[in-house]
């Protein structure tokens, strides 16, 4: 999506999400793991630690990713857009493209923009491995960021900017990384 269509189409989103949803319910079936993401992010060398409980986080002092465990998800698309989000993050790590997320919560301008850049990847990543199911959620999830910043359209282009780069980054970083890598996933 072009910085243009997200600020047409951000303002006439409606947010009555309801993020339990995302959440499984003790009788759903699991959803089957996609390899092909998880040797991707092996690749990248990406360390991701899954916890029992817990929020989906990026800690960049440590780099790491922290996400709940996969069967607390009732859709894979949910608990990838979540991972995805945090991989956005991740690739603001001053070791990578030095985003400056070392307080980014103390600033709310500074951190709604971080958080515009880092779904803006993950809405990316989703297409990309053919998990548009959340597109809504994304895009409700944008919204609410880009209120925070009064709906300035300066901040869709530099934030659609900063996440083609990190998309970038991604990409390049397969390049070259070593084809087996045995991290946390």
């Amino acid at each position: 999506m072009t910085p243009e269509q997200y600020v047409e189409i951000l303002p006439t989103i409606q947010i009555p999400v309801n993020w339990e949803n995302w959440l499984r319910k003790p009788k759903d079936g699991i959803w089957a793991d996609d390899p092909k993401i998880a040797k991707r992010l092996k690749r990248c060398l990406i360390r991701i630690l899954h916890k029992k409980r817990g929020s989906p986080s990026y800690y960049q002092d440590a780099d790491i990713i922290s996400m709940p465990q996969k069967n607390r998800y009732r859709y894979a698309w949910a608990y990838y857009g979540a991972l995805f989000h945090e991989v956005g993050h991740w690739t603001g790590h001053p070791d990578r493209m030095n985003r400056g997320l070392a307080h980014p919560v103390d600033n709310r301008e500074a951190y709604a923009r971080e958080e515009l850049i880092a779904e803006m990847v993950s809405r990316r990543l989703c297409i990309e491995f053919n998990m548009e199911d959340g597109e809504r959620q994304h895009l409700e999830y944008l919204k609410i960021y880009w209120d925070h910043l009064c709906f300035n359209r300066e901040d869709i282009f530099v934030a659609s900017e900063k996440a083609h780069k990190a998309l970038r980054f991604i990409n390049s970083a397969l390049l070259m990384c070593p084809k087996e890598y045995t991290g946390l996933v």
